[in-house]
């Protein structure tokens, strides 16, 4: 997740919105978390406005990807509803509107500076080249594994909108982390390689790659009797 206090928030964006293990919103005004909104329905619409968020999505995409789990008499009423119900939350944290109505549907608003955790992360990892000095791949690399808190969205998982965006993104988490312990290993800074590979093994339990790292961590701190475990 990007972390910054609501009072701090203009310095870098009017809004800034976090995916990543659920979804948050902070402006000047102050933070809305997913858990307020207190409506799955109202959150998946959300995270498919951000997700999508340079276009506008009609009530009936958002209906179709959205009102999946049983047959709703009028599911573009259903959906225009939820929308009413975010915007008024939204109202909530900013003087401009969030969410915004366009002939060919809704959308965020494009006028208005948005800071996305997951597009921070995709630009870190996507910045990474070999030329660039070790410390320097560590120091972004750290960046980009930091930001990612969770997996995108989770309550969307299940949804077939949300598997190639979750997937995308933790493919690429992945392999962030398995160039960052590789780094970490080859200066010999067995503290980080520990440290990193403990706040992995949190986030995806049963990856191979982490599992490795973990095992490899544990070994170079003298814990052979833990990493044994893991084996």
């Amino acid at each position: 997740k990007i972390n910054a206090a609501a009072s701090d928030v203009r310095k870098d964006a009017d809004v800034i919105v976090n995916l990543f293990g659920g979804i948050e919103i902070m402006t000047e005004q102050g933070k809305l978390v997913e858990a307020e909104m207190k409506s799955n329905t109202c959150s998946k619409i959300f995270a498919l406005l951000m997700l999508n968020r340079h276009r506008a999505m009609s009530a009936r995409e958002l209906s179709e990807l959205v009102l999946t789990d049983k047959e709703y008499e009028n599911p573009l009423g259903t959906v225009r509803t939820h929308l009413y119900r975010l915007r008024k939350m939204s109202e909530l944290l900013s003087e401009k509107e969030l969410i915004i109505t366009k002939s060919s549907g809704y959308r965020i608003n494009p006028d208005l500076k948005i800071m996305v955790d997951y597009e921070q992360f995709e630009k870190l990892c996507g910045s990474i080249t070999t030329f660039m000095p070790d410390q320097k791949q560590i120091e972004i690399l750290k960046e980009a594994v930091k930001i990612y808190d969770g997996k995108l969205f989770p309550n969307g998982s299940g949804d077939v909108w949300h598997i190639s965006y979750s997937a995308k993104y933790h493919l690429m988490y992945i392999k962030a982390v398995d160039q960052l312990m590789e780094l970490l290993n080859k200066i010999e800074d067995n503290k980080a390689l520990h440290d990193y590979a403990m706040r992995t093994i949190k986030i995806d339990p049963d990856n191979p790659t982490i599992i490795y790292w973990l095992v490899v961590a544990l070994r170079k701190n003298g814990a052979i009797d833990m990493a044994k475990k893991h084996l």
